[in-house]
């Protein structure tokens, strides 16, 4: 834990303790005051996540794990990795190529509704870069409770050892719980690898990874997010850990009403 977070957690417990110290029983104030203090171990972790992240064109916002100058030193000791580019469009790159769609979707199942795609890169022991991925899909159609069944169907008849899809109750900074379905694959899937210096081009290889579908629906908003990832870069970045962080910190805000309307 570093000194920053470490100075909050005794102002913090300074503080109930002039609050709830006078007037109130042991047992009540030490409910309180674990309670006050795990949410402020929450909020830490929340910390390495960046500002909120609307999703175009819809009622869905979210943050993810992002490297900045103010948090760089935590991130690192606590979380390696990170998403350090905007998200990916098509024919738009940092290097001024087109960008290939084949980068942008998921290649092992059919995604439909897809907003956003995350990227971020790993060094290898040869110098390369191995790739992670975070897709965001948001869809409103009528028929949108068919789509956690249909996307788990359509892994399993691609990947053998798909896992059933499983309810996780994903904690929000606020210390409440939002509802999941998961379900997860491990097997061959194509990869975007950059190869070591000096060339340091990129292209499509087949790796074995894993893959991980996780759905929310809210707000007549069902919200899919996709994490894909490599053999081996798990031993360094904590996936789990990321994806029930950012499962925690997705809002669905209610419909805007049509004008004139209720």
């Amino acid at each position: 834990m570093n000194r920053i977070v470490t100075n909050k957690y005794i102002a913090a417990v300074a503080v109930l303790f002039l609050v709830f110290g006078g007037g109130c029983g042991t047992g009540d104030y030490e409910q309180r005051l674990d309670r006050r203090i795990n949410e402020l171990k929450m909020g830490s972790k929340f910390n390495l996540l960046s500002s909120p992240i609307d999703v175009p064109g819809t009622q869905v916002s979210l943050r993810i794990p992002q490297k900045n100058d103010s948090n760089k030193n935590a991130f690192e000791t606590l979380l390696s990795g990170g998403f350090e580019n905007p998200p990916l469009q098509e024919a738009v790159s940092p290097d001024g190529k087109p960008i290939d769609p084949k980068r942008i979707k998921p290649n092992v199942v059919d995604l439909a509704d897809l907003k956003l795609t995350f990227e971020g890169f790993v060094p290898d022991a040869k110098k390369g870069k191995q790739p992670y991925y975070l897709y965001v899909a948001v869809s409103t159609r009528q028929s949108r409770g068919n789509i956690p069944k249909l996307m788990q169907a359509d892994l399993t008849s691609k990947i053998n050892d798909t896992t059933p899809l499983t309810d996780l109750k994903a904690q929000t900074p606020e210390a409440r719980d939002i509802l999941w379905q998961v379900c997860q694959a491990t097997g061959n899937q194509q990869f975007y690898y950059i190869k070591p210096p000096p060339g340091e081009e990129g292209q499509f290889v087949q790796l074995k990874g894993t893959i991980v579908l996780m759905f929310h629906d809210e707000n007549d908003a069902l919200v899919t997010l996709i994490w894909r990832w490599p053999a081996g870069i798990d031993k360094s970045v904590d996936f789990q850990s990321w994806m029930e962080m950012v499962a925690g910190c997705v809002k669905v805000n209610p419909k805007n009403p049509a004008p004139g309307g209720e």
